[in-house]
């Protein structure tokens, strides 16, 4: 059984697998699904925004779960934005003009946040692995 770590737009897969799922109300209604096909869920709202929210979604994958081996990250910081003077697209839905407000909510969740994710994944997995083999962290 593998233990992931996700954000994903289907729970087809998950079936007996533990699953700790992020970001609102739709993905805790998936999570409940997974736990209904005999996986084990947990879902969590998390900002990846903020640096700071890395760590103890780990620590609550490995708390309930046990260590992660599988990180799906499709998470995504984006909002309707264009480089045209228009404020809306061509279906009329409203579009903020790109600054750097509306650059740094997208990059800051889409880039640092999923670079962030990657390198405690990849630490925990390192360490994991150490501690399975006897060497030193």
């Amino acid at each position: 059984m593998h233990e992931f770590l996700g954000s994903g737009s289907s729970v087809s897969g998950f079936k007996g697998s533990r699953v700790v799922r992020w970001f609102g109300v739709r993905e805790i209604e998936k999570s409940k699904r997974i736990n209904h096909l005999d996986g084990c869920a947990i879902a969590a709202e998390v900002d990846l925004a903020k640096p700071e929210t890395i760590d103890p979604l780990f620590d609550l994958a490995e708390s309930n779960l046990g260590a992660v081996d599988i990180l799906v990250n499709n998470a995504s910081g984006w909002l309707a934005d264009t480089f045209t003077r228009d404020a809306h697209d061509m279906l009329g839905h409203s579009c903020a003009r790109v600054s750097p407000e509306t650059f740094d909510r997208q990059f800051s969740v889409d880039a640092r946040g999923s670079a962030l994710l990657i390198a405690e994944f990849a630490r925990r997995h390192v360490q994991e692995k150490r501690a399975g083999d006897g060497s030193s962290a």
